[in-house]
């Protein structure tokens, strides 16, 4: 479920069961050989702010979904955090993501700093687990990788480095070239290998790990095409995307669930990505990368991709475990 208030205004939330509504509807209309309570779910409760939707919200959509075999995550800013939504997280082992960009005013200020780390550690005592903190690399921070590593490790959690999509409303000046998200990637292997945490650092571990040979993992989205028949955003309105960053674009719509209206054409279109380019056949690390590469409004006209960080990093990651293991030899 996803809510972006750029995208949605006017448009009023789901109740709960207009939600698994909205869910049956979709699975009926794409996969009416598959059953919804045969299948394993994830229940992804995506910001805007999804704590804003209270907690006798989730603990009904709990109730409508307990004979499934599902979970749930929820990504949130942690603002309105307290003891009873820790309660709540622990009874349902409800995994929990939060998000912010440290060294930057992004999404910053010492006020939401101070909140947001106060609640953190809250978080973390009340459940004892080590939630994931998104970080969206830009130019006001990508050269501080060492000191958002520290902090990560101060409260104890798993961090994920993301790149920033282009957006509109922000200024260019944030961006960074695939060179700089790279280097500054490759700068966190370096200092996360040299620190010995027992942190993870996504895409890091998740490369290190496959290379390794250490299964199930997958390269990350949109790395790889894992999402394909297995991901859907459920937006406020019943409108039902392919992914978040679809509806970000305004691109990947799949109908009203509400309104039982469905694109037939746009869902075969997304679901049959082929990969014609030489090099990516030639490629080993994944099956052709994300389907909206092949949609010309964002990698055409807003050139972007994570293909070249993330082959760069891969080659880097392996060569360094090789080094690793040559000296190993030595030493014996």
């Amino acid at each position: 479920m996803y809510c972006n208030i750029h995208q949605i205004k006017n448009k009023k939330e789901l109740t709960p069961e207009e939600f698994m509504f909205c869910i049956k509807q979709t699975m009926k209309h794409f996969f009416p050989n598959r059953d919804i309570n045969n299948e394993k779910i994830i229940y992804t409760f995506h910001g805007g702010e999804p704590l804003l939707l209270n907690i006798d919200y989730f603990k009904r959509f709990i109730e409508l979904t307990k004979n499934q075999n599902c979970s749930y995550e929820i990504r949130t800013n942690l603002l309105l955090y307290n003891s009873k939504w820790g309660d709540l997280f622990n009874k349902y082992n409800i995994s929990v993501g939060t998000s912010f960009d440290f060294f930057g005013d992004l999404r910053a200020n010492a006020i939401y700093y101070e909140r947001w780390y106060e609640n953190c550690k809250k978080l973390i005592k009340n459940t004892d687990t080590k939630p994931l903190i998104s970080i969206v690399l830009n130019r006001q921070n990508y050269k501080k990788i060492k000191e958002i590593i520290d902090k990560a490790c101060d409260l104890k959690s798993n961090i994920r480095f993301l790149y920033m999509y282009n957006n509109d409303r922000l200024s260019q000046n944030y961006y960074l070239s695939e060179n700089e998200f790279c280097d500054a990637l490759i700068d966190a292997y370096s200092y996360w290998q040299s620190c010995k945490n027992d942190i993870d650092i996504h895409p890091l571990s998740v490369f290190e790990n496959k290379i390794m040979g250490i299964e199930p993992v997958e390269y990350p989205c949109p790395f790889t095409r894992s999402c394909i028949n297995n991901t859907f955003v459920v937006a406020p309105g019943g409108d039902i995307y392919k992914c978040m960053i679809s509806l970000h674009y305004g691109i990947g719509y799949l109908g009203n669930a509400l309104k039982n209206q469905f694109d037939d054409k746009q869902f075969f279109k997304l679901n049959a990505f082929s990969v014609e380019s030489i090099e990516c056949l030639d490629c080993e690390l994944c099956d052709g990368g994300c389907i909206l590469n092949t949609n010309k409004k964002i990698f055409t006209s807003k050139k972007y991709s994570f293909c070249k960080p993330f082959k760069n990093l891969h080659n880097y990651i392996k060569d360094n475990l090789k080094g690793e293991k040559n000296d190993t030899h030595k030493r014996i």
